[in-house]
C-alpha cells in the first residue's frame, strides 16, 4: 500500500475482537461448559449474562479484561485516536464493552486517551464482504 496505509496502521487501530470461538476465550467457554452450562454459541452467552449469571458474567468481564490489558498496551505505543472493537460478544451485549473501556481508561496512560474515542464496529454482518471488496479494489488501485 502507499502512505494512507501508513497513516491508518498509526492514527486508527482496529482490533478484532476475539470473543467469538477463537482460542483466546475458548478456556472461558471450556470452563462454562465443565460446571454443567450448555453453551453452543456467543449468543448464549449474552443471553445468560442478560439474565444475570453471575459466573457467565464473571467469565466475560475476564475476557474483557484480558482483551483490555493488550489494547492498553497498544494504545500507549500507537496513541490512536480510535479503537473500533468488533465480534460477536461486543454485538450481543454491553457489559463486554463496558469493562474492556474500563480496564483500557485504567491502564493506559491518561494522555494517549484523553482524545480517544473507543467505539463497537457498525458494519455488523458484512464486515467480511466490506474487508475483501477492501482487499480487491487496493490490489487494483496498489499492485505494484
Amino acid at each position: 500500500g502507499g502512505a494512507g496505509n501508513k497513516y491508518i496502521l498509526t492514527r486508527y487501530i482496529t482490533l478484532k475482537n476475539p470473543a467469538g470461538w477463537d482460542e483466546y476465550d475458548k478456556y472461558s467457554v471450556d470452563e462454562l461448559i465443565n460446571m454443567g452450562y450448555a453453551i453452543k454459541n456467543t449468543q448464549d452467552l449474552a443471553d445468560l449474562a442478560r439474565q444475570g449469571d453471575r459466573e457467565v458474567i464473571k467469565k466475560i468481564a475476564e475476557a474483557a479484561g484480558y482483551l483490555g490489558k493488550a489494547i492498553a498496551d497498544a494504545i500507549n505505543l500507537f496513541n490512536p485516536r480510535k479503537i473500533i472493537i468488533e465480534g460477536r460478544l461486543v454485538e450481543s451485549t454491553d457489559l463486554y464493552l463496558s469493562t474492556l473501556k474500563e480496564v483500557i481508561y485504567k491502564r493506559a496512560a491518561a494522555l494517549a486517551t484523553k482524545d480517544l474515542e473507543i467505539v463497537s464496529s457498525k458494519l455488523g454482518t458484512d464486515r467480511a464482504l466490506l474487508g475483501a471488496a477492501q482487499l480487491g479494489i487496493d490490489r487494483f488501485f496498489f499492485a505494484n
